[in-house]
C-alpha cells in the first residue's frame, strides 16, 4: 500500500519558526507594561487623604474642618468643646458653648465667610469695637489704653465720627482678649472687619 499524502509539504514548518522566534524576541512583545497597562481598579484603591483646615474663633476656641475627596465635611473643636451648629444662606456657623453672645457680630462663626475670606490663615483677628456715643474724649482715650493693655490689641485706632476703634487681636492671644472685651462697659458690640471687594463678578 502506498503512502497517503497530507497535502502539505515539510517546507511550511520554516516560516512558522520564524515568524514565532520573532515574535519571542521582538522587543515590543517583551517590554514591561506600562501604567497605562495595569488595571484600572488599581489607582480607584488608592485613597485621598482628607484635606484638613483650623480655623480660630475670636472666643479662643479652634475649628478643625475635614473634608473628603466627595466634598463630605465633618466639625469638631480643639479640646472637645461642645457647640451648636446651624446653616444660614448656604453658610455655616459653629458657636461654642457657654458664648455670650450680647456683644459679638455673628460673622465671628460663620465659618465659611472665615475659610473663604482666608481669615485663618492671618496672625491676627481685625475687629471693630463699637462704644457708647456718650462717652466723652478723654474717656474713649482711657478705653483705648484698656484695650491695648488688657485685651493687648495691636494697630488700635479710633474713629470718634462713628463711635468704632478699629484693631487687631493676635490669634495667640484670642481667648483672653474676648474675655477682656466683653467686660468692658463701655462698650456696645465687636464685630469682624470684613473684606472689602471693590469689583465683583
Amino acid at each position: 500500500m502506498g503512502r497517503r499524502s497530507l497535502g502539505w509539504g515539510v517546507g511550511w514548518l520554516v516560516p512558522l519558526a520564524v515568524a514565532c522566534a520573532f515574535l519571542l524576541l521582538s522587543p515590543s512583545c517583551v517590554r514591561a507594561p506600562s501604567p497605562g497597562d495595569l488595571p484600572a481598579q488599581s489607582a480607584a484603591e488608592e485613597t485621598m487623604p482628607e484635606e484638613r483646615v483650623t480655623i480660630p474663633l475670636i472666643t479662643g476656641d479652634v475649628v478643625i474642618i475635614s473634608e473628603t475627596p466627595e466634598g463630605e465635611r465633618s466639625f469638631v473643636m480643639e479640646d472637645g468643646v461642645n457647640f451648636s451648629a446651624s446653616e444660614v444662606d448656604g453658610n455655616t456657623y459653629l458657636i461654642p458653648e457657654g458664648v455670650d453672645l450680647g456683644k459679638l457680630d455673628m460673622d465671628f462663626f460663620n465659618i465659611d465667610y472665615l475659610m473663604r475670606e482666608n481669615y485663618h490663615k492671618l496672625p491676627y483677628l481685625p475687629v471693630l469695637i463699637t462704644y457708647r456715643s456718650d462717652l466723652s474724649p478723654s474717656e474713649v482715650e482711657v478705653l483705648v489704653g484698656r484695650i491695648k493693655t488688657e485685651a493687648r490689641a495691636e494697630d488700635v485706632e479710633d474713629f470718634p465720627f462713628i463711635h468704632t476703634i478699629a484693631a487687631r487681636l493676635p490669634v495667640e492671644n484670642l481667648r483672653d482678649a474676648y474675655q477682656a472685651l466683653v467686660r468692658m462697659e463701655e462698650i456696645e458690640k465687636i464685630s469682624l472687619s470684613r473684606k472689602v471687594h471693590l469689583f465683583q463678578q
